[in-house]
């Protein structure tokens, strides 16, 4: 048997909360991604700064550092995908031009002939 329970956060000051927490989390995300991929900062070099710095308990900087490494990923996968359908978009614009150099040499009479 499975149950589903609901919490629902009370009206008042846990939203305004909330909100500057996810505005911290994001500052530290942003800031570690600069760091990391950018400057190519050592990840131990990070952590001892952002623990200071943001004010985030170590699980805190690993979420945040999790949530980087992953849409960094996510991002170096989903380019893969890219380039594959750009490489297929060039190739059909190749035989599109192709084909209209072809019907441009043909002369104007012969398409309606069939030749």
């Amino acid at each position: 048997m499975k149950a589903t329970y609901e919490g629902r956060v009370p009206e008042g000051g846990l939203y305004a909360l909330f909100a500057a927490i996810a505005e911290l989390f994001g500052r530290a995300e942003r800031a570690l991604f600069a760091d990391r991929h950018v400057r190519g900062k050592a990840l131990a070099e990070c952590k001892r700064e952002y623990l200071r710095r943001f004010g985030l308990t170590a699980r805190q900087f690993n979420a945040v550092e999790t949530q980087v490494r992953g849409k960094v990923e996510a991002a170096r996968e989903g380019s893969g995908v890219r380039l594959i359908h750009l490489r297929e978009a060039a190739a059909s614009a190749q035989r599109a031009i192709k084909k209209a150099e072809r019907d441009l040499r043909r002369p104007k009479g012969a398409a309606a002939r069939g030749d």
